[in-house]
């Protein structure tokens, strides 16, 4: 074995995720056995539900306590412990026709009708879908209150508690309705259902089936209040999202999935044997093709997991429970910061490696990146669009932190795959692999310059002559490229580089081989350590607009050339404009190889002075500007292109 797939082994020792067989704190425990205990059996089934079969909100208002105590929630719970009975007693006798017979269209205020029907059957089939039925449903719900709340026009809040209180559902739906929903999926002091669910809290045992119920029944009540609204609310469903297109690093399962479930199933020190059902359910889920389903039951799992070697490794076992009120729940972006609450290096990224860190965030964190336990959770994911791909990346990366200290015999095919994965990958994610991938667009961009469509005659530069030799600014460029640091090129191939129309797609694939740790590369680092990134990203984008705009400017003018559109105003200027483009040509790849430079030196720019740093943020500020400017001057409605000229020549006065 080589010494990169021994490394993927070679991580320092956690304690058994074996010792936790609850992950739920005392309070928590407590509020979810208070729904259990159907504290006034008097109230009849005729007194806690409507005659079409919906919770009656008179009863709602008399069992709910005024906000205030501090037992508010749990006493509240108590109070509801029999409507919650109720609703369980009465759906648990419906078949899954007569349910939808009697509620779907009462579903139907939500857009995804189809998704509360499907959990309906999935709890009539087997109780363990508790926890996915709960999963599936507050996503959904939290996505279908959001476009209800944004027919008032405002911004919907980005977290579900905060959108429960507000004022605009408050009126829609009425006050005890919401006060009623802010218990069941409110704050950490509520009963919490979606949080605990989605952040890897409960295992199959803690989570009765009541509490699906009477999400459901809820979301019925909600719709069967909109339908009695004298008020016509025109919900306009925000569209979802879809992962397509993506190029992801790990193999695609296709389906053959048993023999890692045997793994994980013998992998005690990171999967808790409470929760390999779950682990379980989901793979079967993969198998049977539902692909988003088996996401969404790994990806709490998942956290669930990485939280036991966050714990262990940092010294904090209180942290893989359940909050209390007073603290946050230790969840992925904590975990996988550079620092612990109390400001200690994490020792996550010692247990786990560079590498899968970077995968980690990559798949759970960067905003450029797949975020897609947020965007999941939060109902913005068309789970039907979740590819085998997709689900095998989610598959493969529970699958790594399995055997992060396990070495699997046999060596499965699949195992040693994943191993070489996360032992090679570089993040895709971080914004300076944006701003590499960036590059390599523009590159392709500008090398395509030479088909750029342009009339023959004296009048027109010959563009397959052009040197330096025969153009000054051209000359002028390639003495500003003697000064960039670029080690893996030499001078000659920097002064080939500006040349108007060489291709440049082979030298900055060799140039931005190189590997630029970027695990915290800027994570904790003052404004303008971070703004030389973002200029950056900046500067690559307006020339790439820059570049875009002036190729589709020359295809329009060549087209009225040829058709003898041009007035003689017109000509003279198009003229112009293709014996300049030779030179902007030149001046955009300076600028190009200027923000390369900076790149590939991104790490030593914290070792800069900060006199070297404001310097440095003046010049890069010039060239963003400066591409702002050659961008609006290329337009068909501006054609300013002795502005142009001028430009390049006062490019190489400020880079010089």
């Amino acid at each position: 074995m080589s010494v990169l797939k021994a490394s993927f082994y070679l991580r320092e020792p956690f304690m058994t995720s074996n010792i936790y067989q609850s992950f739920l704190s005392p309070y928590v425990e407590e509020i979810l056995k208070a729904g259990l205990t159907n504290i006034n059996n008097a109230l009849d089934r005729e007194t806690i539900l409507e005659n079409c079969g919906t919770l009656n909100c008179n009863t709602l208002t008399t069992l709910l306590l005024d906000k205030g105590d501090t037992n508010y929630f749990i006493e509240n719970v108590k109070k509801l412990s029999c409507v919650f009975s109720c609703v369980e007693e009465v759906l648990t006798s419906l078949s899954v026709e007569e349910f939808k017979v009697v509620y779907s269209d009462m579903l139907k205020w939500t857009g995804y009708t189809h998704v509360f029907l499907d959990c309906f059957k999935m709890l009539k089939e087997d109780p363990l879908n508790t926890n996915l039925s709960i999963l599936l449903m507050t996503s959904f719900l939290e996505r279908s209150l959001g476009d209800v709340f944004m027919a008032s026009g405002k911004q919907c809040p980005s977290m579900l508690k905060d959108l429960l209180v507000t004022q605009e559902l408050s009126s829609i739906f009425g006050n005890n309705e919401m006060k009623f929903l802010h218990i069941l999926v409110g704050p950490p002091t509520s009963l919490n259902l979606r949080n605990i669910t989605w952040h890897g809290f409960v295992t199959p045992t803690d989570l009765p089936i009541r509490y699906a119920y009477i999400i459901l029944m809820t979301v019925v009540g909600l719709g069967q209040k909109l339908s009695q609204s004298a008020e016509v609310i025109k919900i306009e469903h925000r569209e979802q999202i879809t992962y397509t297109d993506l190029h992801l690093p790990f193999p695609d399962l296709k389906n053959d999935v048993d023999r890692l479930t045997d793994l994980i199933s013998h992998t005690k020190h990171i999967v808790p044997s409470t929760m390999l059902p779950y682990w379980k359910s989901a793979m079967s889920e993969f198998s049977a093709k539902r692909y988003g389903h088996a996401v969404v039951l790994l990806l709490p799992q998942l956290e669930c997991s990485l939280r036991l070697i966050f714990a262990s490794v940092n010294n904090c076992p209180e942290r893989v429970k359940t909050a209390m009120s007073t603290e946050l729940y230790t969840t992925f972006n904590e975990m996988l910061a550079k620092l612990t609450p109390d400001g200690t290096d994490n020792r996550l990224v010692t247990a786990l490696g560079e590498p899968f860190m970077d995968l980690l965030l990559d798949t759970l964190i960067y905003p450029a990146g797949l975020r897609i336990r947020d965007r999941i959770s939060h109902g913005e994911v068309d789970l039907t669009s979740v590819t085998s791909s997709l689900a095998s990346h989610v598959i493969c990366l529970s699958i790594a932190l399995c055997i992060i200290q396990t070495k699997p015999q046999p060596m499965d095919p699949h195992v040693i795959e994943i191993q070489d994965t996360v032992s090679g990958h570089e993040s895709r994610y971080h914004p300076v692999a944006c701003l590499k991938s960036d590059i390599k667009d523009l590159g392709r961009n500008l090398s395509a310059w030479i088909s750029i469509p342009r009339p023959d005659g004296l009048e027109f530069s010959s563009w397959e002559t052009i040197s330096a030799e025969n153009v000054p600014e051209i000359a002028e460029f390639q003495q500003v490229a003697n000064a960039v640091n670029l080690p893996e090129v030499d001078n000659e191939q920097l002064k080939h580089m500006c040349l108007p129309f060489e291709d440049l797609t082979n030298t900055l694939d060799l140039i931005l081989n190189k590997k630029i740790h970027t695990l915290y590369l800027f994570s904790s680092d003052s404004d303008s350590d971070r703004q030389v990134v973002v200029l950056l990203q900046n500067i690559i984008q307006t020339m790439q607009a820059a570049s875009s705009v002036i190729r589709a400017t020359a295809e329009v003018r060549f087209t009225q050339f040829e058709k003898h559109e041009m007035r003689s105003r017109q000509r003279k200027n198009y003229t112009k404009m293709i014996n300049v483009i030779p030179i902007v040509s030149s001046g955009l790849r300076v600028v190009l190889l200027w923000v390369l430079s900076c790149l590939m030196n991104i790490e030593s720019w914290k070792e800069l002075d900060q006199k070297s740093k404001i310097e440095q943020i003046k010049v890069l500020k010039y060239l963003l500007s400066y591409g702002e400017n050659v961008k609006n001057n290329s337009g068909l409605s501006k054609n300013r292109w002795d502005e142009n000229a001028v430009l390049m020549k006062e490019l190489t006065k400020h880079l010089c």
